[in-house]
Formats: C-alpha cells, structure tokens, sequence
C-alpha cells in the first residue's frame, strides 16, 4: 500500500512538474502572438489551453481518488495537498494565457503594439518564464531558498506591469492604435498574474514534505 501511495504521489508530482514547464513556453508564445498579430497562433494556443484545463480536472480528480484510496500519514498529506495547490496554480497560469491569446486574436492584424509596450511586455514575459523555470526547481529540489528567491523578481514584474499600463493609457490616438495598446496594457496584467502564481507555487515548498521517501520509491 505504501508502495502505491509513494508512486501515486512521485508520478502526479512529475506530470505537474512536467505541465509547468510546459506554461515557460506556453508564455512565451502567447506573447509572441501578441506582439507579431498572428492570429491563427493565438487560436491554436487557445485550443491548447482548453486542453491543458481538461488536464487539470483529471490530475484533481487523480490526486483525491489516491488519498481516498490509501492511508496517507501527515507527510503524504502535506505532499498531496501541495501537489494540489500547484496544479491550481498551473491551471490560472494556463487561463492567463489564454487570455493573452485572447487579446491576440482580437487585436487588429494590421497594426502591432508600439516598440516601447513590445519591449515593455517582451521583459516582463522573460522575468516571468524564468519565475516558472525555478519555482519547478524549488519545489522538484524542495529548496526553500531558491522558492524565496523567486519573490525578488515580482516587483521588478510589478513595477513593469505599471509601465505598461501607463504607455497603454497614453499611446495611440486612432481609434485601432488606442485599442492595440489597450489590449497589451490588459496582456501585461495577465502576464503579471502569472508571476503572482509562480510565486503562489513556490511557496508551496514550505508546506511540502521534505523530498525523500516517496520520490526516491519511485526513482
């Protein structure tokens, strides 16, 4: 029974883990979007996200079947409850970029965000991905540092959030230019949220078990 339990929780860590760096890159195309107007990219991303969320009722399914199933003792519970919240999380950063495609596939194809709100938005997506690569090494490697670390980065997110709000409310002054800059005013937001969730799963790394039995089980 152990045994199971073990696996269980070693494999559904390792698909959640494995679907969040799938979100680095799925950031990272949502924004190109975005910033090139490709329009039929934004509609596949989409098609994908509906199918990541799919993947999200399965794992919650999944992760509350086992615990029904076995006898988890604190440090099972601890991990399970954590692998929860992650794919939570994994499941708003999906929703983010859907939004953000969203916003791509709205925007009028002729026109593209101005230089300042492509770079503007270019770098928070960067600080962003990279928030995502080591929120899944803090909690892979349960490294309580590294997971704090990942908090530094977001008031640089933040205070580049406001930024592109700011070029988004005074750029443009026909009426497609103004719409433009308000979608990727509305696409740095939605980046933004994602760094606020990478930072929600990060810190998860207190809460779960420290890594040992129940990965190495499985190894």
């Amino acid at each position: 029974m152990r045994s199971e339990l073990d696996h269980g929780l070693a494999a559904i860590e390792g698909e959640l883990l494995g679907r969040m760096e799938g979100c680095e890159a799925l950031v990272g195309s949502a924004v190109d979007c975005l910033l090139t107007g490709d329009h039929p990219a934004a509609e596949a991303l989409s098609r994908r996200a509906r199918e990541l969320a799919q993947s999200e009722r399965a794992t919650d399914a999944q992760l509350l079947a086992l615990i029904a199933r076995q006898s988890p003792v604190a440090g099972d519970l601890r991990v399970a409850i954590a692998l929860l919240h992650l794919n939570e999380r994994t499941g708003r950063i999906v929703a983010q970029c859907a939004t953000i495609a969203a916003l791509a596939g709205s925007s009028p194809s002729s026109l593209r965000p101005s230089t300042a709100q492509s770079v503007c938005v270019g770098e928070m997506a960067d600080l962003v991905v990279e928030q995502i690569r080591q929120a899944v090494g803090a909690f892979a490697a349960r490294d309580p540092q590294l997971a704090r670390g990942i908090e530094q980065r977001d008031a640089a997110i933040n205070e580049l959030n406001r930024a592109c709000f700011a070029l988004g409310v005074s750029e443009g002054r026909a009426p497609d230019e103004r719409e433009v800059a308000l979608f990727c005013a509305l696409a740095a937001r939605a980046i933004e949220r994602v760094g606020d969730n990478a930072v929600g799963i990060a810190r998860q790394v207190e809460h779960a078990a420290p890594r040992g039995r129940a990965l190495t089980a499985a190894a």
